[in-house]
């Protein structure tokens, strides 16, 4: 009995042969190899940079530091050389003070203030003028004058009524102080009180020659500067009273201004020589060194970025390679298992190609590459940190403040209304063009989280805060520019009574720029309160 013969699976032409399987063209290997070759190229010259803007903006800080020290012991020797100028100064007064007292006896002058007659109080007032160059005028005034005597030369006027006004009531007597300065009767004034009994009952008025000052002054060391001695004058610019030192150092306001001790005057001192504010070794503006060390900042972080994406690609054309060795490995495969094929077919057996068919069934797709994923959260946008201020939201119309930037923050005003347990809210806007735009903007954001919204129109900002009170809301947004240029708008909020800023401000930005707002719809009524406004205000 003969065999039957095994049959074969028909196949078209051409299937019995095994397929090439197609090579796909590696794009990211040569870019892959391209960065890390570039890389390998660069990146000496790219440390060497590195390390030369490193090492430059580290010589820089240390300068700065070190100049700043060197100006700060400066300034020092210039606050101890004003001082010491001001303590030969307050000395040189306690000299003429000393002189001064040496030209009467308190005792005697007590006495006859207290019982002598007007022609023995003249006779000794005269003696004292005599005693003393500087002395002008020399005159015993019983306690309690407030009458000024403006027939002698110099005159004893309001001023010096006053300074023995104050003797009397502080019981010490005035410090000296220069009076009618630049006029024909100046005069330093000096006043010593009279005391008789135990009891004060007058004052010695000495007016000197403002000449003594001038003189006194040159007898001060200034040393390595130049300085002024001045007096302020009621408010307006200080009486430059005598002078010493090298006048080609003034230059601008004093560097610095001294006390002298016991009296009303000040030493300004402008330091010269040493004491000087040296040249610069290297004369900087502010911002070098912060542009400098952000250009290595920079640079640092471009030499990180391209070194790990020339790593990723060379670890992209890596895993490249390896499906090329398995597409070979599959084509080679497949190859052998359709020989098989054929030889079996030609020999009569059945003979399924399955196996073929299975050699490319993985090889379909290519290997997915990693990567990551960004999910964008809805609602969510960048808010210029700008036109977020202390006490209100300010900007320029266009720039900053545009109508999709007040629209979410008009969201999240109603959000944080809806945490306030707040539901309406009065709006309201000033004058100026973008008004209305932004205004309506305003409104849909607000609509839009479900508040409800009562439109008062165009008012002025108090108008609004009344309305938040008569209409019971507690709540409304002014869109206003305030005192700002007309291309500024802004916005001023108030929540359940209390005026959104600082803090809260900040907040609503930060709630505005996350987004993932709750949608509603909530009403919108227009009011007219302007003439309730002005019933109950006028």
């Amino acid at each position: 009995m003969a065999k039957p013969k095994a049959k074969s699976n028909p196949k078209p032409e051409g299937e019995g042969k095994a397929k090439a399987a197609p090579k796909p063209k590696s794009k990211q290997g040569r870019s892959g190899g391209g960065m890390a070759e570039a890389w390998r190229r660069w990146r000496w010259p790219l440390i060497l940079l590195v390390l030369l803007l490193g090492g430059s903006a580290g010589g820089l800080v240390a300068y700065q530091k070190y100049a700043a020290s060197i100006e700060q012991q400066r300034q020092e020797d210039v606050q101890a050389a004003a001082q010491a100028a001001a303590a030969d100064v307050a000395r040189e007064v306690g000299r003429e003070t000393q002189a001064l007292a040496k030209l009467f006896d308190a005792a005697e002058l007590g006495a006859l203030v207290a019982g002598g007659g007007a022609d023995a109080r003249a006779a000794r007032e005269a003696e004292i003028a005599a005693a003393h160059e500087a002395v002008l005028l020399a005159r015993l005034v019983p306690v309690g004058t407030r009458t000024p005597d403006l027939t002698t030369r110099p005159p004893i006027g309001y001023a010096a009524i006053d300074m023995m006004s104050a003797s009397e009531k502080s019981g010490k007597a005035p410090p000296v102080e220069a009076l009618l300065y630049g006029s024909d009767d100046q005069h330093v004034l000096s006043i010593w009180r009279i005391d008789h009994g135990g009891a004060l009952v007058g004052h010695l008025v000495l007016a000197l020659d403002v000449s003594l000052l001038p003189d006194l002054m040159s007898r001060v060391n200034v040393r390595e500067g130049y300085a002024e001695l001045a007096q302020l004058s009621g408010g307006g610019r200080p009486l430059v009273l005598a002078r010493n030192g090298d006048p080609s150092l003034r230059q601008g306001p004093g560097a610095v201004r001294a006390r002298v001790k016991d009296t009303p005057w000040r030493l300004a001192f402008w330091p010269g020589g040493s004491l000087a504010s040296p040249e610069p070794l290297i004369d900087l503006p502010d911002w070098v060194i912060p542009a400098v060390g952000g250009g290595l900042v920079v640079i640092v972080v471009l030499v990180v970025l391209v070194r790990q994406r020339a790593q990723s690609r060379v670890a992209e054309a890596a895993a490249e390679a390896e499906h090329q060795k398995k597409l070979d490995a599959a084509a080679k495969s497949a190859a052998a298992k359709a020989a098989a094929v054929t030889d079996a077919a030609e020999g009569g057996e059945a003979v399924s190609t399955d196996g073929v068919e299975a050699a490319y069934a993985d090889l379909d797709e290519a290997p997915a590459k990693e990567g990551i994923v960004l999910e964008e959260e809805a609602g969510a946008m960048d808010m210029p940190a700008e036109i977020f201020r202390a006490y209100d939201v300010r900007g320029i119309v266009e720039e900053g403040l545009t109508a999709d930037v007040v629209r979410q923050i008009g969201r999240a005003i109603g959000a944080e209304a809806y945490d306030r347990g707040q539901q309406t809210i009065v709006v309201a806007r000033d004058g100026r063009n973008s008004g209305p735009e932004l205004q309506a903007a305003l409104v849909e954001g607000l609509r839009g989280v479900g508040r409800d919204v009562i439109d008062v129109g165009r008012v002025p900002t108090p108008v609004l805060y009344f309305a938040t009170h008569y209409l019971n809301t507690g709540s409304g947004v002014m869109v206003t520019g305030s005192h700002n240029p007309p291309e500024y708008n802004g916005l001023k909020i108030m929540l359940g009574g209390e005026t959104l800023f600082g803090d809260d401000i900040q907040a609503l930005r930060k709630r505005a720029a996350e987004g993932g707002f709750a949608s509603g719809k909530g009403n919108l009524q227009t009011m007219e309160v302007v003439d309730e406004y002005v019933r109950r205000v006028c």
